[in-house]
């Protein structure tokens, strides 16, 4: 299952993906690289970066993917929680799957830092 949640920001791709790296450094998670170039997505069919931030604990386990697009003058941001939701991690029996209601917190504050950086930044229908 997963949730997901596009910007668009004045920032270049590289502060975009500073402030995300940072955000998920804050929340204690790891940073590890999907693809660089010509992954296709959402956005404008393209991205040009995409990370999975994530952390596995006991009883914290969460997983945020991003993916940076260059839009012309805006960089597009979208974020994906992943996760399963509590029943189904109960009746898997499986407890570091990434929860999908902490995956979407982790996504909400990696969106709350972006606009802390860039105010004026704005979400994508």
């Amino acid at each position: 299952m997963s949730r997901s949640v596009a910007l668009a920001t004045r920032l270049t791709l590289v502060e975009a993906a500073d402030v995300v790296g940072g955000a998920f450094a804050l929340l204690h998670g790891r940073v590890e690289a999907i693809a660089t170039v010509g992954l296709e997505h959402e956005i404008d069919g393209t991205a040009t970066l995409a990370v999975l931030g994530r952390r596995e604990a006991l009883l914290n386990t969460w997983a945020v993917q991003a993916y940076f697009y260059d839009l012309g003058g805006t960089r597009g941001v979208e974020l994906v929680a992943l996760g399963e939701t509590g029943l189904l991690r109960i009746v898997g029996g499986v407890s570091r799957l990434a929860c999908l209601s902490r995956s979407m917190r982790r996504m909400d504050a990696v969106v709350a830092a972006l606009r802390d950086r860039d105010p004026l930044a704005q979400l994508i229908a």
